[in-house]
């Protein structure tokens, strides 16, 4: 009696479940109802009794990435993607964007110092990449090369090559490592970027060691990396080092829910500017979200940076980490990104560290099959330490993107920056509009 009860509370149960994940299916349909998608406490109730509801046994070991919906920007698009070419177990993808751009305030200056130009960009990309069932392997590489029509001296040319691979040792244990190295250059809309001289370059390299397990619903993941800068002429003062060491857990309540907890530490050393020096720890838990409405994860915690200068104030307090798409509908994604942290990179202008807060939201629409637009807006702050200076900057943006075909898009943007700075020690104020046509020749 008791086993027959059993099993008619599971088939009660699995039934309330199908209805459910059925009704939510026809709801996100291209061409039924979608009324549940287009209305956010709908669509965010929909999305909790999902996460929530238990499951058998045996949907337990689903991975995250076998079921999570796709967002606007990532999803196929089989007569637009472009294919590449096949070497053996190695895929060759390749891209190379030309672009002309008018912005209005080239030097990011304020008001009365204002001269615009005509910028004209080619940003050739390639990439190798294994297709092999067990490890990866890939190697990319790319630049971006400026002329400016009437301010030749603001030309700078910027390139990286990277290599990253992964190593299966078992079904549920895997290395992974990566290298990269980059020459940069720090655009003229930085809120510390100087208003004369030659553009800021730097050589940048990074590379990183990590191990991860996957035991049945919990994943335990640790790694370290190292990150050198050296800049160019006048700017060596801020050549540094930085090492960093991270460990994660990530439990799996369900397939469409998951536990975080989260930490790193690091240590940045000036060898020219020793009291600036610093090293950091920061403590993060949240969760993990991958239904047919959400996907990304939310981590919030706790943040502490000491340096070595009696001088520097200790930067502490609430540390966000964030980064969620929303699938509002088929057509329609929301992407959100929030940070929090110390960053302890000093400025061009200044020598001292700052806090800063980040956060954003991104729309992608997919009008066509080929058209897809884009508006997106982003908001932060910087809090300098032991200085009495504050940077609000915000970028709006706007953009289309026209795929004629496999080896060809078309891509039109506008964009807006502004940055307000206030204290005793403020910097300047700024604001600059920058208009781009551009095509991309894809492999």
């Amino acid at each position: 009696a008791a086993s027959a009860t059993d099993c008619l509370q599971r088939q009660r149960r699995d039934s309330f479940r199908a209805s459910l994940r059925a009704s939510l299916a026809s709801a996100g349909t291209r061409s039924g109802d979608s009324e549940l998608r287009s209305h956010p406490l709908l669509s965010s109730f929909g999305a909790l009794l999902v996460a929530i509801a238990p499951f058998p046994a045996f949907a337990q070991t689903a991975t995250h990435a076998e079921s999570h919906a796709v967002s606007v920007r990532d999803r196929p698009h089989p007569d637009y993607d472009p294919l590449g070419l096949r070497f053996g177990g190695f895929t060759v993808n390749g891209t190379l964007d030309l672009a002309v751009t008018s912005t209005d305030n080239l030097f990011a200056a304020s008001s009365s110092a204002q001269v615009d130009d005509i910028v004209y960009t080619e940003t050739p990309t390639v990439r190798v990449a294994s297709d092999w069932s067990r490890h990866a392997l890939a190697i990319e590489a790319g630049a971006t090369l400026t002329q400016h029509q009437d301010f030749s001296g603001e030309d700078a040319d910027s390139h990286y090559l990277r290599a990253s691979g992964r190593l299966d040792v078992s079904h549920s244990a895997s290395i992974n490592g990566a290298v990269r190295v980059a020459h940069q250059v720090t655009p003229r809309t930085d809120p510390d970027s100087p208003l004369i001289g030659a553009p800021v370059e730097y050589d940048r390299v990074d590379a990183s060691l990590g191990v991860e397990q996957q035991f049945t619903r919990l994943k335990v993941s640790a790694g370290g990396g190292r990150s050198t800068y050296r800049y160019d002429g006048s700017q060596s003062f801020r050549d540094n080092d930085e090492d960093q060491f991270r460990g994660r857990l990530d439990w799996e309540v369900s397939p469409r829910l998951g536990l975080v907890v989260q930490a790193s530490a690091d240590k940045r050393d000036y060898g020219n500017t020793p009291g600036l020096s610093s090293d950091a720890r920061t403590y993060l838990a949240g969760a993990t979200f991958n239904t047919d409405l959400l996907h990304g994860e939310l981590l919030v915690g706790h943040f502490e940076r000491d340096f070595d200068s009696p001088l520097v104030e200790t930067l502490d307090g609430l540390a966000v980490a964030g980064n969620l798409e929303w699938f509002v509908t088929d057509l329609t994604t929301l992407s959100f990104n929030a940070r929090r942290d110390s960053d302890a990179q000093i400025s061009a202008t200044v020598g001292s560290p700052f806090l800063t807060t980040e956060y954003g939201v991104r729309a992608d629409h997919e009008l066509l099959r080929n058209l897809i637009l884009t508006g997106e807006y982003q908001w932060g702050r910087r809090e300098y330490a032991s200085l009495d200076r504050t940077d609000d900057f915000t970028q709006i943006g706007v953009g289309a993107d026209y795929l004629l075909n496999r080896r060809v898009a078309l891509r039109l943007r506008y964009d807006h920056y502004e940055d307000n700075s206030s204290g005793t020690m403020a910097y300047h104020d700024y604001k600059v509009n920058a208009a781009t046509v551009g095509v991309s020749l894809r492999l």
